[in-house]
C-alpha cells in the first residue's frame, strides 16, 4: 500500500467505513505484530494491544486527527499502548508485608508534608509582614480580584504611578524574601495569601 492509499483508507475510517478499517488491519497486522514483539516480547500483550488499537481508532474515529503518515501513527500508538500495558502487568502485587510498608511510608510522608506546610506557612507570614498595608491591598486587588492597575488607582483614589510603584515595591519585597520562599512554595504562598485576607 502506498502512502496515498493509506491516506484514503484513513479518511474512510474517519468517515465510519468498517471495510477500510479491516483493510488496514489486514495490511498492517503482521508488521505491527513484529514491531510489538520487538517492544515487548510477550505474545498475548502484543496481540491484545493490536486489537485494542484498531478498536480504539474506530471508536474514536470522529475525534481522530488528520495524519500525514498513517503507518507511523499506528506504530507509535501501538508502542505507547504496549508500554502502558507492560507497566500495569509488571506492577508488583501487594503482599501483607508490602502493604504494611506502603502504609507506613504513606503515614511518614503525610507527617513530613504537614511539617513542611507549617514551615511554608511561617515563611509566608514572615514575607507578608514585610509588606505595607497599602502594598497588601494592591497585591490582593491585582492578583486575587484580577483588577487592572487603572481600576485599582480609581478604587483607592491613588495616581496610577503610585499604584505601579507600590505594586513594584511589594513584588520586590516578596522577591527579596525568595530566600524564605522557594519557587515550589509560591503556589502555596498565593493560596495562603488569598485566604488570609
Amino acid at each position: 500500500m502506498q502512502s496515498a492509499d493509506y491516506q484514503k483508507v484513513w479518511l474512510s475510517i474517519r468517515m465510519g467505513d468498517e471495510n477500510a478499517l479491516f483493510s488496514l488491519y489486514n495490511e498492517l497486522y503482521s508488521q505491527l505484530y513484529s514491531y510489538g514483539m520487538y517492544v515487548c516480547n510477550t505474545r498475548v500483550i502484543v496481540e491484545d494491544c493490536i486489537n485494542e488499537l484498531f478498536l480504539e481508532v474506530y471508536d474514536r474515529r470522529e475525534k481522530m486527527p488528520e495524519v500525514t503518515n498513517v503507518k507511523s501513527y499506528f506504530f507509535t500508538y501501538l508502542r505507547r499502548k504496549i508500554l502502558k500495558e507492560k507497566k500495569q502487568v509488571e506492577r508488583p502485587l501487594l503482599t501483607h508485608d508490602n502493604l504494611q510498608q506502603v502504609f507506613e511510608e504513606s503515614i511518614l510522608e503525610n507527617i513530613i508534608q504537614l511539617q513542611m506546610e507549617e514551615e511554608v506557612k511561617q515563611k509566608i507570614l514572615k514575607a507578608i509582614n514585610e509588606l505595607s498595608p497599602r502594598q497588601k491591598q494592591i497585591i490582593i486587588l491585582k492578583y486575587y480580584e484580577n483588577i487592572s492597575y487603572d481600576e485599582i488607582a480609581t478604587q483607592l483614589n491613588l495616581s496610577l504611578r503610585t499604584v505601579y510603584n507600590n505594586a513594584f515595591e511589594a513584588i520586590q519585597v516578596l522577591r527579596n524574601n525568595s530566600t524564605l520562599i522557594s519557587s515550589s512554595e509560591v503556589s502555596a504562598f498565593i493560596i495562603f495569601f488569598k485566604f488570609l485576607f
